[in-house]
């Protein structure tokens, strides 16, 4: 039965006294009283007959006994209960620890639920060891009367010369004993049992006068008397001898250790065993019981006597009756000694409660158990109500399972019991075995929630190992519960683990760190590092350095400053005694997926090299702690790809120091003598100088995609940065570069760029490509400058094959553009005869100043035709005085015109120059745009054949010999850096490869200014002054059209995302605010020169205004002359007659109107303001429309007529 542990913590306990000669008999078996033989029977009566006060018959599986001399029921006072049971269990531990064979994870993972949960449920070892201490140690205890002796066993031997009077003796020594004489709590009303001992080894194995002493004793005292023969073995009895050493228990503090000379159970046979149990038995079931049951009956009649005259009616009487104390005790607590005689009403009360729970009767325990509580708490006595707490919560949990019945709560009943015991030291011992004895109960009636709150609770009122052994329990039972609380297990079993190491159970606290391991492994990485670095300490110190090592290494993976510290000292001083095995760190300092094999030059596939030729390894270290740290030789290892078999290397790295969280990329040069595939296999070092490290570097290729079966399921290539092909011999080309460090901007500088063959192979398909685009080998000379529609994609340079150790030099023209510095690269690609593919690349770079500042401005002029005046002004900012030779302009439609003298320049002075502009026939650009941007908006291609661009250019003085305009496509080159700038302002919506389809290198209304000048150091060049915009853009009306279609009519397609529609939506709104897009009205009002004769009087004058349209499309138009709004110090005029006229102004021309106006007389005046709205039709479709309003500002003469 499971509740036989608490009946083995709580039962009977019978005192023994014996005569000398009893003790002379039982010392031939190497035992010291007659308890010591008695004592492997305790526990061996199984099957006993029990009737309840309601007259219930229950068989007791096994019902324990405890037999202890009498002596031992003497109370001392001042005994420290509590440190005598902590040094017994300090003492077992140290000589007999035991170890459970089996570490119950705290998470099943992938072990069998099933078998899990059966391994939960068992007790571990360890605590079945532990509460076997618990169940043997019973110290007496004046407020405690489950300590006190229930029956009395007098023992004389037959051989002794007056058994009669030896026991009368002592049942006179009895009698007048201080433990019942001067110890008034102890009931003396005992069940007193008579035994009389036949040494066979005194008187052999005739028993006839042994028998006719007992037959004396039993007229004497009664039925309660037995013979017991011992001693019968006639020599050294194995079996005996066996019996007693298995049933030796070394938890019991009772236990003496084995005397040398005289083995336990030296003289007996196994009849003698068979006749101490069947004695044992006997007396429990004939003595013991039945004194019991008739006590429970007379007992329980008295106290309901007692108790105001609950007659007979007690015994069946439900709880009620027992609330309070109703009636008056025949004697109360005495308040000098603070405890209750034994025969007060309540301490018979307590008396009958601890009797019923001897005789299973647990209804009637659990009444009389709350009726002494109350009586105690009355009384204000805390220890008495502490044990009476203490036994109605453990007689409920019995009385619970039993009826198969619900109890409530007991959980503040037990905490109360414990808080009272708490007052002293001694009490931490009771409000340990209560707790433990309430916890067991509560696992059999399966709360094991209950369970670990209790295990918690006196936890915290222990001390040593065993509050350890506490908090582990209360680990295990969260893990038995329903759904096992497991992260409340790890927290107790943590508890527990940092208790034993404190109180130094050293193997007892890395059992349990190493199953706290197992379970924050992938929960709580800062306590897994806890649990691992705990565990490392517990392996120095038990001198297990290789294992201590290995628990450390987890937790090299950075963490805070000084806990990075304290791990790394902690470290080197661990590898300094271990054994120099090479490890492998959890966090690798060296990330693997950045480390590759670069070659010289090579870019694709498997890189190559030659022998002994220099290679480099590209790794990066990660320094992941908040300390420096330090790794000494590197060492790299390389094998045969197809065998590994090892390859040496010729490499040297220094000591790499690394500061605490930084990341660097190392490149370390490497040369191979072996010819052949090798592959770069793993790195070692020395981590802080004394950690051997080996980090292998396998990696996977790129995932393989092509059939379904590669899909579904994730496979990978073969990766190959790892990989170096070792030849005897490849192809290498060296260049050289040849130009000047230092240029002014706007100068052509001549580069010569020399590449040489360096090696014994010959270098096939060579191939070059230069940048920044206006980098190029010496152009085509033409006549005529024409620019494509856009810059082609820049295409590789094709060059001969290249022998052994030839070289060829190719020249390049670069236009210096920007201030700071350039920077010119080449990359030159190549073959070799096995087919691989090498690339150099060359950087020069080239340091810019500036000569000159050019800015420019323009008007539209104060006449009746549309015409421009643009102001040119070039100021030297260079040290040196420029000469000023030449001025060239290059557009699409406009013709510009200037005087132009050469003119020297000192440093810091400035020259003006007034440009005319005159609108020439253009091309129009956006017809072509619009047909270009149909595909992006509506997706689908149309073919679609941009035009060039025929540039008009012209020029004014003399310009350097090797000029821009000279080199189509240099000119196209260097107009395409300046074009991107505006692109980006404007059209930043559309993608950049739509940028640079759809619009021109240049737009028609665009003036590319060319000022050519010389040094005084002889140095010429051309400062470029880049699409400055004059006018409107010579566009159709019906290209205008087109593209406002596109932008609001047409419907885009519908996309696969919707941030692809709202991506093109947010293109049209900004390309309808583009300069594709005219949005200024071209329409201005201009009065003719006024000189007019007028008399004195008021007079009616006709005056002439012109209407100019400054764009190329014939506009319709509305004109209103209004009444000025300012009041000045000139007078205005007022219009007279028609104020409203409609006009059709043709492209680039001035419409005349004849207004009239009224003067005073003779005087100067001013006009009133306009205001017109125009529309730009395509036939009679119209397509955009324009308004505008200003006011004539320039006033008039009226002279008098003489």
């Amino acid at each position: 039965m499971e509740d036989s542990i608490v009946h083995r913590a709580l039962c009977p306990r019978i005192a023994v006294l014996t005569s000398p000669d009893v003790d002379s008999s039982v010392h031939a078996n190497g035992a010291t009283h007659l308890v010591d033989l008695l004592r492997p029977f305790e526990h061996a009566t199984e099957n006993v007959t029990l009737r309840t006060s309601q007259l219930e018959t229950r068989v007791a599986p096994v019902y324990p006994v405890r037999f202890d001399r009498l002596d031992a029921f003497k109370y001392q006072d001042g005994l420290d209960i509590w440190g005598e049971f902590l040094d017994m269990i300090q003492r077992s531990f140290h000589d007999n620890p035991v170890e459970d064979t089996v570490a119950v994870p705290l998470d099943p993972g992938d072990m069998d639920r099933a078998t899990w949960q059966t391994q939960v449920q068992k007790a571990p070892n360890l605590f079945r060891h532990f509460m076997s201490h618990i169940l043997h140690f019973r110290p007496l205890w004046p407020h405690d009367t489950m300590s006190h002796p229930c029956a009395l066993v007098l023992a004389v031997t037959s051989h002794g010369p007056d058994p009669l009077n030896a026991f009368a003796s002592l049942y006179e020594t009895c009698q007048k004993s201080e433990i019942f004489a001067q110890q008034a709590y102890m009931e003396s009303n005992l069940l007193r049992c008579y035994l009389v001992l036949h040494d066979c080894a005194q008187l052999g194995s005739d028993m006839t006068r042994s028998m006719a002493v007992l037959d004396e004793v039993r007229k004497t005292y009664g039925v309660h008397c037995a013979l017991l023969p011992i001693n019968s073995a006639n020599g050294p009895d194995e079996d005996a001898a066996a019996f007693f050493a298995a049933a030796f228990d070394v938890t019991d503090p009772r236990n003496a250790p084995e005397t040398p000379s005289i083995p336990r159970g030296a003289a007996l046979s196994m009849d003698d065993i068979q006749r101490l149990r069947a004695y044992v038995r006997e007396f429990i079931i004939k003595s013991l019981v039945p004194f019991l049951e008739s006590t429970v009956h007379h007992l329980g009649e008295q106290v309901a006597a007692q108790r105001k005259g609950l007659t007979g009616r007690l015994l069946g009487a439900g709880r009620k009756f027992f609330a309070g104390r109703t009636g008056t005790s025949t004697q109360g607590i005495d308040a000098t000694q603070g405890i209750y005689p034994a025969n007060s009403t309540t301490a018979q009360t307590r008396r009958l409660a601890d009797l019923a729970m001897h005789v299973r009767d647990y209804r009637l325990a659990v009444q009389m158990y709350e009726a002494a509580r109350r009586d105690f708490q009355s009384d204000q006595a805390a220890w008495y109500s502490a044990f009476a707490a203490e036994m109605l919560c453990i007689s409920r949990l019995l009385y619970s399972f039993t009826s198969k019945s619900s109890q409530g709560s007991l959980e503040p009943l037990l905490m109360a019991a414990c808080d009272e015991f708490a007052s002293s030291r001694a009490g931490a011992w009771f409000s340990l075995r209560a707790a433990v004895l309430y916890a067991h109960l509560q696992h059999v009636v399966g709360d094991h929630y209950s369970a670990a709150i209790a295990y918690l609770r006196v936890a915290d009122s222990s001390d040593e190992v065993t509050r350890a052994l506490l908090l582990e329990h209360a680990s295990w039972a969260y893990l038995r519960m329903s759904r096992p609380h497991l992260r409340r297990s790890a927290a107790a079993l943590l508890r527990a683990a940092s208790q034993y190491n404190s109180c130094g159970q050293k193997t007892l606290a890395l059992r349990a760190f190493s199953r706290l391991q197992d379970y924050y492994r992938t929960r709580h990485s800062s306590l897994h590092d806890y649990t691992l670095f705990q565990k490392s300490i517990l392996y120095h110190t038990l001198g297990l350095m290789d294992e201590a090592l290995q628990d450390l290494l987890p937790l090299l993976h950075g963490c805070m400053p000084d806990v990075d510290e304290s791990r790394l000292r902690t470290l080197e001083s661990l590898a300094a005694v271990a054994n120099k095995t090479i490890v492998s760190l959890p966090t690798p300092l060296i990330r693997t997926e950045e480390t590759r094999i670069v070659t010289m030059g090579q870019t694709e596939g498997v890189p190559v090299a030659a022998v002994q030729e220099p290679f480099q390894v590209h790794f990066t270290v990660a320094n992941t702690f908040g300390v420096q740290l330090r790794m000494s030789d590197v060492q790299f290892h390389f094998v045969i790809d197809d065998t590994d078999a090892p390859v040496e290397a010729d490499h040297t790295v220094d000591t790499l120091l690394w500061a605490p969280y930084e990341c660097s990329p190392i490149q370390v040069p490497i040369s191979l003598r072996t010819k052949g595939m090798v592959r770069l296999d793993r790195i070692t070092y020395k981590l802080m100088d004394v950690l051997p490290v080996t980090q292998s570097l396998a990696k996977q290729g790129p995932r393989l995609n092509k059939t379904p079966e590669q899909r579904r399921s994730r496979m990978y290539g073969r990766d190959t940065s790892l990989l170096v092909q070792i030849r005897e011999s490849i192809p290498r080309i060296q260049c050289t570069v040849n130009a000047p460090p230092r240029a002014a901007v706007g100068e052509l500088v001549e580069v010569t760029l020399t590449l040489k063959n360096v090696s014994t192979s010959s270098a096939r398909n060579i191939s070059l490509v230069s940048s920044p685009c206006h980098l190029m080998p010496v152009p085509t000379a033409s006549s005529k400058l024409k620019l494509p529609w856009r810059i082609p994609t820049p295409t590789p340079i094709p060059l001969d094959d290249l022998a052994s150790h030839v070289s060829v030099p190719i020249c390049f023209q670069f236009p210096v553009l920007s201030l700071g510095t350039e920077y010119l690269t080449w990359q030159i690609q190549y073959h070799s005869d096995q087919g691989e593919i090498f690339t150099t690349r060359l950087e020069h770079e080239i340091h810019t100043f500036p000569m000159l500042e050019a800015q420019v401005s323009y008007k539209l002029a104060r006449s009746v035709q549309p015409q421009y005046h643009l102001r040119l002004t070039i100021k030297n900012i260079s040290q040196d005085p420029i000469e000023i030779t030449g001025i060239a302009f290059a557009s699409l439609q406009w013709q510009l015109s200037l005087d132009f003298n050469q003119i020297s320049l000192n440093s810091g002075h400035a020259a003006q120059w007034l440009v005319y502009g005159q609108r020439k026939q253009g091309l129009d650009t956006l017809r072509t745009t619009v047909e270009l941007l149909r595909p992006f908006f509506q997706g689908r291609e149309v073919p679609v054949h941009p035009p060039e661009l025929p540039m008009q250019v012209f020029k004014y003085g003399e310009g350097p010999v090797q000029s821009l305009l000279h080199w189509p496509a240099l000119y196209a080159a260097v107009r395409n850096v300046h074009r991107r700038y505006e692109v980006e302002k404007w059209y930043d919506c559309l993608p950049t490869q739509v940028q640079e389809e759809v619009l021109p290198l240049m737009d028609s209304n665009q003036v590319d200014i060319i000022v050519a000048w010389r040094a005084a150091s002889g140095v010429v060049g051309e400062a470029l002054v880049s699409g400055a915009y004059l006018g409107f853009r010579d566009d159709a009306v019906s290209s205008i059209q087109a593209l406002d279609y596109l932008l609001h009519q047409v419907p885009s397609t519908r996309a696969m995302y919707t941030e692809t529609d709202m991506e093109k939506q947010a293109a049209r709104e900004q390309l309808a605010e583009s300069p594709l897009m005219p949005t200024t009205c071209p329409l201005s009002v201009l009065t003719g020169t006024l000189k007019l004769t007028v008399p004195d009087h008021a007079h009616a004058l006709q005056l002439p205004l012109y209407v100019r349209n400054e764009s190329p499309w014939p506009l319709s138009c509305t004109l209103w002359l209004e009444p000025a709004t300012d009041v000045q110090a000139v007078p205005h005029v007022s219009w007279l007659g028609k104020t409203t006229h409609h006009i059709l102004v043709p492209g680039w021309c001035a419409e005349k109107v004849s207004v009239k106006v009224l003067v005073d007389g003779p005087g100067t005046y001013r006009l009133g303001n306009w205001r017109i709205e125009a529309r730009m039709c395509d036939g009679e479709t119209p397509v955009r429309s324009f308004s505008t309003a200003g006011s004539l500002t320039t006033p008039f003469i009226a002279y008098g007529q003489e």
